[in-house]
């Protein structure tokens, strides 16, 4: 019967034992799974924080794109005031000038009011007598070079006597002129959709003594605008 007893007894503790360890390892399975659970939730937060901090990063870009269009735009508007009363100037001073050149220069003070309007204003309505020049400027490039070359003649004289006297042809000035109302050298080359283009170019260089690797033909002829 003793024996009987403590084999029950052995049997029950090892029963017990089992128990335990079973539980030990529901309790470190447990452990693990929390374990995991709050890396999970430090990862989430984590890339909850560095969102964060691209969502303001990308507020701040935002927020200064916004400024830098302002500030462009408020450039720009100043640009066109300051371009339409240099042209108003010249028409009040200059009496004889040549009925092209007159021609020339009203219309595109008519064209930088109404754009000037536009911007001003927010209103497109302004710009349609714009759009519709525009559109004639694609259409008649030729048109458009000599109608820019004659306003230079009136409002920078000395800047085209300069390109005359260095023995550049019209149609040389007339590509010159496009560098000096701001564009840059593929978008003269797009305008003009000349195989030629780069002939002229390289011509232009010559007679102007332009360095062909070191100077860009846009700047030097700005600048030269500038100081004539």
């Amino acid at each position: 019967m003793l024996d009987t007893q403590e084999k029950q007894r052995l049997q029950l503790e090892q029963e017990n034992l089992k128990r335990e360890n079973e539980n030990l390892e529901l309790r470190s399975r447990q452990v693990e799974l929390e374990r995991h659970n709050l890396q999970q939730a430090n990862e989430k937060l984590e890339l909850e924080r560095h969102n964060a901090v691209l969502e303001k990063q990308a507020a701040q870009l935002e927020c200064e794109r916004q400024s830098l269009a302002a500030e462009n735009l408020r450039l720009k508007i100043v640009q066109l005031e300051n371009e339409s009363e240099s042209l108003k100037e010249v028409l009040e001073k200059q009496k004889d000038l040549a009925k092209p050149i007159e021609d020339a220069i009203k219309i595109r003070i008519e064209m930088l009011n109404g754009l000037l309007a536009s911007r001003i204003t927010d209103n497109d309505s302004y710009a349609e007598p714009y759009g519709t020049w525009k559109d004639q400027i694609i259409q008649d490039k030729d048109e458009f070079m000599n109608t820019t070359r004659l306003a230079f003649k009136a409002s920078h004289p000395k800047f085209i006597e300069y390109l005359e006297q260095h023995g550049l042809s019209e149609s040389e000035i007339n590509y010159v002129c496009l560098y000096a109302i701001g564009l840059r050298g593929k978008e003269v080359g797009e305008y003009m959709q000349l195989k030629r283009h780069y002939h002229i170019s390289s011509d232009v260089r010559k007679k102007l003594d332009i360095d062909e690797h070191q100077t860009n033909i846009g700047i030097y002829i700005r600048k030269l605008m500038k100081q004539l």
